[in-house]
């Protein structure tokens, strides 16, 4: 998870249908997108969880762009507080219990 002065990572909720229109447009959601940061860190039946990694600047900007676009940005689960959970010796797919059914 990249956290620094000027940039920073939202995790993204994407429904499993739509996964190639988020990978194809995240991008273009808002300006000082990082190209190519999006990875996929959970896939279950039916929703993907995203990172991306943007200007702090413009995250207010994205979350709302994402939002009308039909992705979620939960706003209880940040990169920060998901970091603990996300097990640094396991592949980045390896399924999770921290994202529950009521989250998506």
């Amino acid at each position: 998870m990249v956290q620094s002065e000027n940039l920073t990572t939202l995790l993204v909720v994407v429904p499993k249908f739509a996964t190639k229109e988020w990978l194809g447009g995240y991008e273009r959601l808002t300006q000082y997108v990082v190209p190519r940061s999006s990875v996929c860190l959970l896939e279950e039946a039916d929703a993907c969880l995203f990172r991306v990694v943007l200007f702090k600047r413009v995250a207010d900007a994205f979350k709302t762009a994402a939002s009308d676009a039909g992705f979620q940005v939960p706003s209880c689960l940040t990169a920060s507080a998901a970091s603990p959970f996300l097990p640094p010796s396991t592949h980045p797919r390896a399924p999770h219990a921290w994202v529950s059914g009521a989250e998506r």
